[in-house]
């Protein structure tokens, strides 16, 4: 198998126009030749240069045209020609049918529409080179062109130009049309050809007169379907009479997928064109191929071209935003990079961009290139930081409020320190302990709050523990009391701990001060936990035990009307018992 690659010679006489053409077929696997006019590409078809297609501009400025120097080459040597212009108009098409053409590309039609049409020519080339082949082995051996013509998978057909009479048909067109061999033999080539008759016979003539051989037809078939065709067509000497034989190549599929290709190059390009994301496509060389107009926008440039001259991986701006780092880490990874910067253009716009790094993977598995997506967040930036500079000024607020009302809370509780030193009675040093505990109640849940992150809820454990420490240390040296606490990790809101905390204030201070007259020593316990979405507060002492009246609806001290208030504060229910094993046990729930 031959694996050298083909050789395209490409005139053109601009040179950036050639040179963008060469680099792209050269990326598909082809080699290339630029010349730039007519009397080049003349010299190197006479000094026998490899040549396998030529891809010509139909306009080359002064001298000949296209299609002159195509004249000139093709009596030279027999090679595919196809036609590259930037013109569609009527008149320069029909000049370029003067000469065998295998395509006419308009040059803004984008490079899938290049590639498929090359492709396509050079099947055409080696159709007609099979052909012409095979018309000369079948000139020597007539029962050898016979069998060919029969078994040959492509649609053939031998045609009388006078009548436009099928003269024979081979077994794949009786395939392709659907008529019975019979039916189609007796058929006329214009009741397949959807032209007039009148088109047709022309186009015969220009055959027999071999000025044309290659065609575009719409063919109709037996199901009354229309298929889409190309036509090679050439004379041939037949039983002593000049005939038509046709090789008729069914291209509708291939078509649909042209024209697939056509509408997605140009949705591609109305996305690309007005996408509000910046978009540059380049090569792994860093080389910029196509720029959208947003990016111009971004960067304030002036045009596409004067941005397709930076490379992205040589720029010094570039580089020293690190930017250039990040694009060769994509070619290198092979994987989409992110990345934000501030820059400054070589145009003098200063923005905060977010850029994606996209590598294009071919079939092959090959990096084909680089696709940039850019966006402008220059905005939120100055956002965020205006708001982490409001955030910043609400904290120092916040410490400087913070440690103003604890100061509060701790001259508060030192002025009801003193006034403990200075009062009389013993009533009244009671009253004032069970205000400190209140009090450190509060301090403790506003400390906690202030020192944690998320100030709507606390740990429940912590909390207890350490105001569990302070309601001791109030009646410190009155009673050597031991204090038993299994208290779960329990997150709660800020709200219900704080009423949580002074009911817990208002039993233990009871307890200490009451449930262990007489005694030297005592011991209490307390649970809390949570199940089922309810928590559950248990403090069981082993003191006196409770009066045998006691009755929390309806006693009237301060202490246990204050319990009354938090308990219907936080919509739970508690229970007094004396268990028969003495002291006294109060179990309080309520939901979270």
């Amino acid at each position: 198998m031959n694996n050298e690659k083909k050789v395209i010679l490409i005139v053109e006489d601009e040179n950036i126009l050639a040179l963008d053409t060469a680099t792209f077929l050269e990326r598909n696997a082809y080699k290339t030749i630029v010349v730039n006019t007519g009397e080049e590409a003349i010299n190197l078809i006479k000094k026998g240069q490899k040549v396998d297609l030529v891809l010509m501009d139909v306009n080359l400025g002064k001298g000949m045209t296209g299609v002159e120097i195509a004249k000139k080459i093709l009596s030279i040597r027999e090679l595919p020609v196809v036609f590259l212009s930037s013109y569609s108009d009527k008149d320069t098409v029909t000049a370029t049918e003067e000469v065998t053409s295998y395509g006419y590309i308009l040059k803004n039609s984008g490079e899938a529409v290049m590639l498929n049409s090359i492709k396509m020519a050079f099947r055409l080339f080696e159709t007609k080179i099979a052909q012409q082949k095979a018309l000369l082995e079948a000139k020597e051996n007539e029962e050898l062109f016979r069998k060919m013509f029969s078994e040959h998978i492509a649609i053939q057909l031998l045609i009388d130009p006078d009548n436009g009479r099928i003269i024979d048909a081979n077994e794949a067109a009786i395939k392709f049309y659907g008529w019975p061999r019979e039916k189609l033999l007796a058929m006329k080539i214009y009741e397949i050809n959807t032209l007039p008759a009148y088109e047709i016979k022309k186009e015969i003539e220009k055959v027999r007169r071999q000025e044309k051989n290659f065609f575009e037809f719409n063919h109709r078939i037996a199901d009354g379907s229309i298929k889409q065709v190309q036509v090679y067509s050439t004379r041939i000497k037949w039983k002593g009479k000049d005939i038509l034989y046709s090789i008729i190549h069914d291209v509708t599929e291939e078509n649909l997928l042209h024209q697939k290709l056509i509408d997605n190059e140009r949705k591609f390009r109305l996305v690309f064109e007005n996408s509000p994301i910046g978009i540059y496509i380049a090569r792994p060389d860093g080389t910029i191929t196509d720029v959208n107009p947003t990016l111009l926008k971004f960067l304030g440039s002036p045009s596409a071209e004067k941005t397709k001259e930076i490379n992205l991986i040589e720029f010094p701006l570039l580089k020293k935003a690190n930017f250039s780092a990040n694009f060769i880490k994509c070619v290198k990874e092979r994987k989409i990079i992110h990345y934000e910067f501030p820059y400054v253009s070589k145009w003098g716009k200063y923005s905060f961009l977010s850029a994606y790094f996209v590598p294009i993977i071919n079939e092959k598995n090959e990096l084909e290139s680089i696709m940039g997506l850019v966006e402008d967040i220059t905005a939120r930036k100055e956002a965020e930081d205006k708001i982490k500079k409001l955030l910043d000024e609400k904290d120092l607020l916040l410490k400087e409020v913070h440690h103003r009302v604890k100061n509060n809370i701790v001259s508060i509780l030192a002025l009801i320190n003193l006034l403990k030193k200075s009062v009389k009675t013993e009533e009244t040093v009671t009253v004032l302990n069970d205000m400190v505990g209140r009090i450190e109640s509060m301090r403790i849940l506003y400390e906690r709050l202030i020192d944690t992150e998320f100030y709507r809820e606390i740990n429940l454990k912590d909390y207890l523990e350490d105001l569990i420490s302070k309601i001791f240390s109030v009646f410190s040296g009155e009673l050597n009391i031991e204090c038993e606490q299994k208290i779960q990790n329990i997150l709660l809101s800020s709200k219900k701990a704080f009423y949580l905390g002074m009911l817990l204030n208002e039993l233990l201070t009871n307890i200490i001060k009451h449930a262990f007259k007489g005694k030297k020593e005592g011991k209490i316990e307390i649970t809390a936990f949570e199940e089922n979405n309810q928590l559950t507060l248990i403090i069981v002492d082993n003191g006196t035990g409770l009066p045998p009246d006691f009755n929390i609806e309806t006693h009237e001290g301060f202490g246990i009307m204050l319990i009354r208030l938090l308990v219907q504060q936080l919509g739970g229910e508690i229970k007094f018992e004396s268990p028969k094993s003495g002291g006294t046990k109060v179990e309080f729930k309520f939901s979270v």
